[in-house]
């Protein structure tokens, strides 16, 4: 299913590791489509640092459950996460295999 992100969904944590304040912003997309006659707006669960890397406007690709239509997944998204994932297991695994080289 077609549907369009229309929103970005900003949400903070404080970290306070210091005496100074810190705030981290993360961002999300909103997707909004129709599904039989009704219209959804729901939040992904994807975290951007960026807002910049969030383009309203533009359209995704988004698999919906139909028995429950907020229920989603964005192979985009997915996509993305798996590349996250291969990067940082080839970064583990090189600092693990490290010593036994040196």
């Amino acid at each position: 299913m077609n549907a369009v992100i229309c929103d970005v969904d900003v949400s903070w944590t404080d970290d306070d590791f210091t005496d100074f304040f810190i705030i981290n912003y993360k961002y999300h997309p909103v997707y909004q489509y129709t599904l039989d006659g009704q219209e959804y707006r729901v939040v992904s669960r994807v975290e951007y640092s960026k807002k910049d890397e969030i383009k309203v406007g533009s359209y995704e690709v988004l698999f919906v459950d139909e028995k429950n239509p907020r229920y989603f997944s964005c192979p985009s998204e997915n996509r993305e996460r798996v590349i996250s994932a291969l990067i940082w297991s080839v970064l583990g695994v090189a600092f693990a295999l490290f010593p036994l080289v040196g």
